[in-house]
């Protein structure tokens, strides 16, 4: 192949090789060992789709469900009102978070006294807000920046859904699983994310636009005994990734390894 052809070819086809060769590190790298960790189902896959032959381990991230169980409303930063509805998100406000579906979502959210709470900031803040303006949606939506973790498991007792907008770019988001300890309903539109979530506790929009979004959420919204239920399902779903269960499970694992030779 000439070379300068090479130089023709557009970007993205620049960052496919590099996707491609990183799997192939990865797997490549694993193979030196006795065995490897993958704290997801679809991360194990990918490695394993990619060359991994190593025996392979899944065991997710744990949280301490403690601090989110004991986590009270009447400590979070923000105000809510009375008969108010927080969507709740949590995470770096950028591009491959997607929270721009979110804001556009509010447009056209069907159920009154809704409010989108980003907790977060990042490169994405200033064009979120401006967003909101342009949409006309401003008062539907609320960014209350950087919060410590108490404020967020406090805040996280205030809010009705959380929701997860990013798509083909998280791995086992450890959000997710705060959200669940503290009893959240769960939407999300990657499929690839099954980890802390279920047909019981989340739902899966039919779609990744605004558009879906909000159809999802004023779905949620007109069932309050489903959400009471997905609620429960969540509590019940969170003891699976308690951290010192899963701290167990990797010393035992630690344990029982081969050697290498």
């Amino acid at each position: 192949m000439n070379p300068k052809e090479i130089l023709e070819w557009p970007y993205s086809t620049f960052t496919d090789i590099k996707k491609k060769q990183g799997w192939r590190l990865m797997a490549e790298f694993v193979n030196h060992t006795s065995g490897f960790i993958a704290p997801s189902q679809h991360l194990a896959k990918s490695l394993i789709k990619n060359g991994a032959h190593t025996p392979c381990h899944v065991i997710p991230n744990g949280v301490f469900l403690d601090r989110y169980n004991n986590a009270k409303a009447s400590d979070s930063p923000l105000q809510k009102q009375p008969g108010e509805k927080f969507i709740l998100c949590v995470g770096r406000l950028s591009g491959e978070k997607r929270q721009k579906v979110l804001v556009e979502a509010m447009k056209y959210l069907k159920t009154p006294n809704v409010r989108l709470v980003l907790v977060g900031t990042g490169p994405s803040d200033d064009d979120l807000r401006r967003q909101a303006v342009h949409l006309g949606i401003e008062d539907k939506v609320l960014f209350a920046g950087h919060q410590n973790a108490d404020n967020v498991a406090a805040i996280m007792q205030q809010a009705d859904v959380f929701v997860q907008s990013s798509y083909r770019f998280d791995n086992q988001p450890m959000v997710i699983l705060e959200a669940i300890a503290s009893g959240l309903p769960m939407v999300y539109c990657d499929n690839k994310l099954t980890e802390g979530l279920n047909k019981e506790n989340a739902m899966l929009t039919r779609g990744r636009s605004g558009r879906a979004f909000a159809k999802t959420f004023d779905e949620l919204f007109a069932d309050p005994e489903r959400m009471t239920s997905m609620a429960k399902a969540s509590l019940k779903t969170a003891k699976e990734f308690d951290v010192m269960r899963l701290a167990k499970k990797m010393i035992e694992l630690y344990q029982a390894a081969d050697p290498i030779v």
